[in-house]
């Protein structure tokens, strides 16, 4: 098990699963609100990722949640397509994550996160799923004409945890070159502009 760092969540057996748990119930509701109100037009709009639709960035968080499934051993192939069913798909992902979750003995699984070492599946949701999900409903709300609000307790934690993957998470279908926010701006602007995504 790797020694923690600054900004790495403790993987641990005293991890705090039912924390990590109820964050992500959050973030996936939010998700949810969001992908049950696009229609076949809004699936095909451009999204703030380069060259992605709205499409292609819910079969991209779908493929994020299925990751630690895999890695726990959990059955995926029941996960529709996104090219075929984007609700279903997201839908299904998502509950079977919080399922994962709501059990300690799965969600301690150790599993290998490519950035960050080995850790359990908890802190791996905590550490990866739980910030691209966030930023990623946002880019979903833009494509579509959404709400684009985020807590913003939730967006300064997503950014003290970008900012210890440093530059993993930049590069083709990943973050973008950092902004400079403008003056004042709030945790939701910041942690934008980290990702490359101009909210202002």
């Amino acid at each position: 098990m790797n020694e923690q760092r600054a900004g790495m969540p403790d993987s641990g057996s005293s991890y705090e699963v039912e924390a990590v748990a109820a964050r992500y119930r959050a973030l996936a509701e939010r998700m949810t609100a969001r992908v049950v109100s696009i229609d076949d037009t809004g699936w095909v709009q451009p999204s703030p990722c380069e060259g992605w639709t709205a499409r292609d960035v819910i079969d991209h968080v779908v493929e994020v949640q299925r990751w630690p499934l895999r890695a726990t051993g959990t059955n995926v192939e029941d996960i529709p397509s996104c090219s075929v069913d984007p609700v279903g798909a997201w839908t299904a992902a998502s509950s079977k994550l919080v399922a994962l979750l709501e059990y300690p003995g799965r969600a301690a699984i150790e599993i290998d996160v490519a950035v960050a070492g080995s850790m359990s599946a908890a802190a791996a949701v905590d550490l990866i799923v739980c910030g691209d999900l966030a930023i990623h409903t946002w880019d979903l709300s833009r494509a579509t004409g959404q709400d684009e609000r985020m807590d913003l307790a939730e967006a300064a934690r997503v950014k003290t945890q970008l900012e210890f993957l440093g530059d993993a998470i930049r590069g083709p279908g990943l973050h973008g070159t950092p902004l400079a926010p403008p003056a004042g701006a709030d945790a939701r602007i910041q942690l934008l502009a980290y990702a490359g995504r101009r909210a202002w």
